[in-house]
């Protein structure tokens, strides 16, 4: 919660989740551990409007090791109704597993294709991560996030 009001008091300020640094304080390092890579085989693109988005890619590979974004809504409710919205982009032949002991929310969406999605929700701050595609990498990519953010 703390650091959910600490992004909203720095958003309103003008300075947004840029604060955190790039890519939400996730480095070459902590991406390279998590992909069981080295760091410098990996490249970085990291970009901020309204939300940090960040992609690690393995040098000289197209698909995109990990790729997420975070965001800060003006309102508990605004931060629910944006994941709610994605939710529904999924259509009823996909599954909504809710996850316990994340934030305040947390659920993985998977479509019956390939398509992988985690969003977690702390209070305003939310998180969408796109890859990686495996359930359990993509928590634990969260739960770096969720730690980065909060400053612990």
């Amino acid at each position: 919660m703390v650091a959910a009001a600490f992004l909203t008091l720095l958003w309103s300020a003008g300075c947004g989740l840029g604060s955190v640094g790039p890519c939400a304080g996730l480095s070459e390092k902590d991406a390279a551990e998590l992909l069981e890579l080295s760091a410098n085989e990996l490249t970085r693109e990291a970009g901020f409007d309204r939300a940090i988005s960040c992609t690690f890619s393995k040098k000289d590979a197209e698909e995109k090791a990990l790729a997420f974004s975070v965001h800060v809504e003006e309102s508990v409710s605004e931060a629910v109704r944006a994941m709610a919205k994605i939710v529904r982009g999924y259509n009823v032949h996909n599954e909504v597993e809710h996850l316990a002991d994340m934030g305040h929310e947390a659920m993985w969406l998977q479509s019956q294709g390939s398509r992988r999605k985690l969003l977690l929700r702390d209070g305003l701050v939310w998180i969408e991560i796109d890859a990686p595609s495996e359930r359990d990498q993509a928590i634990r990519l969260a739960e770096l996030l969720s730690k980065n953010i909060a400053g612990r």
